[in-house]
């Protein structure tokens, strides 16, 4: 059994799966095949208007049949808990990945630039101590203060033990 993991929420992932069932709806649908059949047999033309509308139709349809197959992944993937531990997952990441970026050793506050240094490392410790006593509590949250990214790898860790 394979594990539940969340798509991308974006609108090309959107476009791609409704793609993905309007072509099944298109090259075989019952609809489709009857109206050929219809124009074979009977020897007269079906309007472009009707096939335009069944075109409207099954890309409508294709809509929803993709917004019914992220509900039930959605639902499979938060009944399990494993939505709470991606989510902190994917944020431990951002923060860890940041760190790299606001970690300027020393810097000369005389200049514009190395205030803005750290304007933007006091900035980035805010936001990770605020996700630590958000989502762990305060205790880890001041636990943050002496380890930094050590803490935030360990707590990364936990989070793919519990898959």
């Amino acid at each position: 059994m394979s594990k539940a993991e969340p798509r991308s929420a974006t609108v090309w992932a959107f476009g791609r799966a409704v793609g993905k069932h309007w072509t099944t709806l298109m090259s075989g649908g019952v609809i489709t095949v009857a109206l050929g059949i219809f124009e074979r047999l009977s020897g007269k033309a079906v309007p472009l208007g009707v096939y335009g509308g069944i075109l409207v139709f099954f890309a409508v349809l294709a809509c929803y049949l993709a917004w019914r197959s992220a509900q039930k992944e959605l639902a499979n993937f938060s009944d399990t808990g494993a939505h709470n531990r991606h989510f902190r997952a994917e944020r431990l990441n951002a923060l860890l990945r940041e760190a790299g970026d606001v970690e300027f050793g020393m810097v000369s506050l005389e200049s514009i630039e190395g205030m803005g240094k750290m304007f933007r490392q006091t900035e980035y410790h805010k936001r990770a101590k605020n996700f630590l006593n958000e989502h762990y509590g305060s205790e880890i949250a001041a636990k943050y203060d002496k380890e930094k990214a050590g803490l935030l790898e360990r707590l990364l860790a936990e989070c793919y033990k519990g898959e």
